[in-house]
C-alpha cells in the first residue's frame, strides 16, 4: 500500500524530481523506521526517518496520497516523530530534513511543526534541485517577528547570503499568484546553561517551600495530646514529607551535575525531582487538606465542602495545560488513575470518622501516588511539549 502510494505521488510530480525518489524508496528502509498514517483500513501517507547518531534523526520522506493533499497529513505525520524522537532515539534527539526550495507545501509543512531552515543546498542529487537544510532543535529559539524578510523562491542568491548568517533562518514558506515566497527571520537563540542554571534554583525554592507546608502540617498533627489526626492521613503526609525532601535533595544536585560533573543527566535530575515533588508532595499536601479541616472544625458539611472545593482545584490543574501529566505520555491507566487522584481530598472529608474506610483511603492514595511515579520513571520517557491531536486519524 505505502510502495503504490509513493508510485502514484511520483505520476503526479515533474519527471526532474523522479530520480531522487526513486533512490530514496530503493535505498530501502525497515518498517521500524517508518511511520504510517491512515483513515480507518486506508493507509493515505507515510514518512521515513533514519537514525543517524544517538541524539539525531533524518526525515527521509514524506508521502501523502495525491488525493488527500491539503489535508495536513504530512504536518501530522512530522508532529508525531518530533513526539516520538525521545523515545526513538532513548533520549533528546534532533531531526532534520532536506526540503526541495521549489516545494513549498512541504516547507510550509515542516516550518509549522517547528523545523528552522538552516543553509541552501545548491544542486542537491541533481543539477538545478536547490534544496534548504531544515532542523527540529533540541532547544526552542525566539523568532523575532520583526525582523523578517519575504524573498521569492527564486531568489537564491539573497536566500543563501541572508541564511549565511547564523542569526536568520528560514521560518515559512506561501504560494501566491506572482509566485512563491519564502519568509527568513531573525532569531535570538537561548542560553540553555542560563535557563537550566534558573529551572535548578527555581526548583529547589519551590521543593523548599512546599516541604515546609508539610512539615507544619505535621507539627500541627504531632503538637495535639492525644494526637487526634488519622493515623492513616499521617502516614501519608509523612510519605509526602519524605518524597518531597527526595525531590529537594535531587534539585540540589542537579546544580552540582549543571555546574561540575556535566554528564549530560541534568534532564533526568529534573525529571525524577519533577516526579517526586508533584505527585510525591503536592498530592499527599492537596489530600491531607480536607482531612486536617474536619479535625480541626469538627464540622462535616464544612469539611465536605472543602473537600469538594480542593477536588475541583486538583481537577482543574490536573486537566490543565500546565500540569506535569501533560508532559507525559499518556493512556487509559493514567487516565483513570487522574480521576481517582482529584475525587481522594472529597472522599477524605467522608473517612475521617470510620478506621478502616480512612486505611483504604490512604492505602488507594498511596497507591495511586506510586503508579503515577513508576509509569513515568523508565529512562526512554522524557518530558516533552504536548502535541496537536491527530484529529481521529491513526499514526502507527
Amino acid at each position: 500500500m505505502a510502495r503504490g502510494i509513493h508510485d502514484e505521488c511520483l505520476a503526479r510530480r515533474a519527471p526532474d524530481d523522479e530520480r531522487g525518489k526513486i533512490f530514496e524508496w530503493d535505498a530501502g528502509v525497515s518498517p521500524s523506521s517508518m511511520l504510517v498514517i491512515a483513515e480507518g483500513p486506508t493507509i493515505v501517507g507515510y514518512l521515513q526517518y533514519e537514525t543517524h547518531d544517538a541524539d539525531h534523526l533524518h526525515v527521509v520522506e514524506v508521502v501523502v496520497d495525491p488525493d488527500r493533499w491539503a489535508r495536513g497529513y504530512g504536518s501530522m505525520l512530522l508532529t508525531e516523530l518530533a513526539a516520538m524522537r525521545g523515545e526513538i532515539c532513548s533520549g533528546p534527539a534532533s531531526v532534520s530534513a532536506i526540503v526541495p526550495l521549489g516545494h513549498t507545501a512541504m516547507l510550509r509543512a515542516v516550518c509549522r511543526v517547528g523545523f528552522l531552515g538552516r543553509s541552501v543546498f545548491r544542486d542537491y542529487q541533481r543539477a538545478g534541485r536547490d534544496s534548504i537544510y531544515c532542523q527540529l532543535k533540541l532547544h526552542a529559539v525566539h523568532v523575532d517577528t520583526d525582523d523578517r524578510f519575504v524573498v521569492p523562491a527564486g531568489e537564491i542568491n539573497q536566500i543563501r547570503e541572508l541564511l549565511a548568517q547564523d542569526s536568520y533562518v528560514l521560518t515559512n514558506a506561501y504560494r501566491r499568484v506572482q509566485g512563491d515566497l519564502v519568509a527568513i527571520s531573525k532569531v535570538n537563540e537561548d542560553d540553555v546553561s542560563a535557563l537550566a542554571a534558573a529551572e535548578s534554583g527555581s526548583s529547589v525554592q519551590f521543593s523548599g517551600a512546599l516541604l515546609a507546608g508539610l512539615t507544619f502540617l505535621l507539627a500541627v498533627a504531632f503538637g495535639s495530646t492525644p494526637i487526634r489526626f488519622p493515623v492513616s492521613a499521617l502516614v501519608l503526609l509523612v510519605l509526602g514529607t519524605a518524597l518531597t525532601l527526595m525531590s529537594l535533595v535531587i534539585y540540589t544536585n542537579g546544580s552540582g551535575e549543571l555546574a561540575r560533573i556535566r554528564s549530560g543527566e541534568f534532564d533526568a535530575y529534573m525529571k525524577w525531582g519533577n516526579l517526586l515533588s508533584e505527585y510525591g508532595g503536592i498530592i499527599p499536601f492537596f489530600l491531607v487538606l480536607p482531612v486536617s479541616f474536619a479535625q480541626a472544625t469538627g464540622n462535616d458539611v464544612a469539611s465536605w465542602m472543602v473537600g469538594a472545593l480542593v477536588s475541583l482545584i486538583a481537577a482543574g490543574y490536573e486537566f490543565s495545560p500546565y500540569s506535569s501529566t501533560r508532559r507525559y505520555p499518556t493512556n487509559a491507566f493514567i487516565t483513570v488513575l487522574a480521576w481517582v487522584t482529584v475525587t481522594l481530598p472529597f472522599l477524605g472529608a467522608f473517612t475521617i470518622h470510620s478506621s478502616w474506610a480512612s486505611w483504604t483511603w490512604s492505602a488507594v492514595a498511596t497507591s495511586a501516588i506510586f503508579a503515577r511515579i513508576g509509569f513515568n520513571a523508565p529512562t526512554h520517557i522524557h518530558e516533552v511539549n504536548p502535541q496537536h491531536r491527530n484529529r481521529g486519524r491513526k499514526i502507527r
